[in-house]
């Protein structure tokens, strides 16, 4: 399924839903010169954002958590819907999906722990008894249970992610409570990501030859900023 994208486009244009991704007002923020380059992946509820911006997905990868549950579905269907790929995590609701990957994972399975060690395989997925193995991130979110793996499966040269952003004062589509020791917990786990993108930059150069960049100053993650899509 994924064969016909890969090596197709330079970038892939990998998408979340949080507050970067919102202050893109208009399509203009991106030019069409550099959307003809992309492959648009979008991470669950991005994809409602990305289609206000009548720009094209290409792909929806989703588990059954969270921003799952405010996925306008509609997105899905039609000629040019995505190809949509989900995990088994949690309670499955929709069932049209293209491509169902069994999770299997290791319970504390950490990819940042397994980068910080520049051990290999961090990173992809890994094929068991005829079936593929997602490894559980243990809190490191869905960009890298499925964003990431997939994104480098299509070989770009460049890999730009907008939407995540990992600001805990802007995070309100993410805070589950407002227990302060949750939220203390949340930041903690905040703080260990933003640590451990730096990492993870130089292991996907490293790796794979890719280089992976953000969008905007907000976000957080250690990456460098992309400014050629206007």
């Amino acid at each position: 399924m994924l064969r016909p994208y890969i090596g197709k486009k330079e970038y892939v244009l990998l998408c979340l839903p949080g507050p970067s991704i919102l202050n893109l007002k208009d399509k203009k923020k991106f030019s069409k010169k550099f959307i003809d380059k992309c492959t648009i992946i979008a991470i669950k509820n991005s994809i409602n954002y990305i289609k206000e911006l009548d720009l094209p997905v290409d792909f929806l990868l989703t588990n059954h958590q969270g921003g799952y549950n405010k996925i306008n579905f509609n997105h899905l269907k039609g000629v040019n819907k995505p190809i949509n790929i989900c995990h088994t995590y949690g309670n499955p609701k929709y069932s049209q999906w293209d491509f169902i990957i069994n999770f299997k994972g290791k319970e504390k399975y950490d990819s940042f722990d397994c980068v910080d060690n520049n051990l290999d395989d961090c990173l992809n997925f890994k094929e068991e008894n005829n079936e593929l193995n997602v490894p559980n991130q243990h809190g490191s979110t869905t960009i890298l249970e499925l964003g990431i793996p997939v994104s480098l499966l299509l070989k770009p040269k460049k890999i730009i992610i907008i939407g995540w952003d990992l600001d805990i004062k802007q995070m309100g589509y993410y805070n589950r409570t407002t227990i302060p020791n949750v939220l203390l917990d949340d930041q903690k786990w905040i703080n260990k990501i933003i640590k451990n993108t730096s990492n993870l930059k130089n292991y996907i150069k490293h790796h794979y030859n890719i280089d992976i960049y953000k969008v905007s100053p907000i976000q957080k993650i250690n990456f460098p900023i992309f400014n050629s899509y206007l």
